[in-house]
């Protein structure tokens, strides 16, 4: 089911940032997510040929990123390549270069949470009325 869902949100013709692609382009990206996170050969051989494929940053980014938490020679080739494609994508590279200790990856959650949770406090302080 999740491969279909994979298959069924693949923006159609050239990239366009609209809304409605992407959101498609997330749902795409986080089904990949979810299909390799079972570290299959399927599964990474579906993310390599994401990488390898895409004509846009979003989905070659979300497919590096995915690659970067799966040991393995698909992995260093998308991360090797990603380097040398210059200090734009390197400079994203470097992080997940990093992903492959488990603690770097579960920092960034926690803190990802904090700074959502702080957010939405401080919208509920924005919103509420004044006296």
């Amino acid at each position: 089911a999740l491969a279909k869902a994979y298959d069924g949100m693949t923006v159609p013709g050239a990239y366009s940032p609209d809304t409605a692609s992407a959101g498609r382009r997330a749902l795409r990206n986080a089904a990949l997510d979810l299909l390799a996170a079972a570290g299959t050969p399927e599964a990474i051989a579906r993310t390599a040929r994401q990488y390898d494929r895409a004509d846009n940053m979003t989905d070659r980014m979300a497919a590096l990123a995915t690659l970067a938490l799966h040991a393995g020679p698909e992995r260093e080739r998308a991360l090797a390549d990603g380097v040398t494609a210059g200090p734009l994508v390197t400079e994203q590279i470097v992080p997940l270069d990093r992903s492959r200790q488990r603690w770097f990856l579960l920092w960034t959650f926690f803190f990802g949470l904090i700074a959502g949770a702080a957010a939405l406090f401080l919208l509920a302080l924005l919103t509420q009325p004044h006296p």
